[in-house]
């Protein structure tokens, strides 16, 4: 099992093709939009305590009791699925500086 703590408002990559955000927390269930990397097609998806909740093909979640302003999910994943807190790197600008200064697509 692959545990991540997050806030509210925080997010998730799975697969490289979903984002999880954190929408609510509650004492025993938390509650995650999910989406595709364009933003589109949300789905809401709560997680319990003692509970495996499929959030994407191939991976599954549950809530682990942790504190009230965050969220600990437990993820148990198949072979080759991936889940991972989503860094500022993928909001960031396609464009990206290189080492010698000038800018190019990535």
């Amino acid at each position: 099992m692959f545990v991540l703590s997050r806030s509210l408002g925080q997010s998730l990559v799975v697969d490289e093709a979903f984002i999880l955000v954190v929408a609510s927390i509650g004492e025993l269930e938390a509650t995650l939009i999910r989406t595709d990397e364009s933003g589109l097609h949300g789905v809401e998806l709560t997680i319990r305590p003692g509970s495996m909740t499929e959030i994407a093909p191939g991976v599954g979640a549950t809530l682990i009791p942790f504190e009230r302003r965050k969220v600990r999910i437990g993820f148990v994943t198949g072979d080759g699925h991936i889940v991972r807190a989503r860094s500022s790197a993928l909001r960031s600008s396609s464009k990206r500086k290189s080492a010698d200064g000038s800018t190019g697509s990535s």
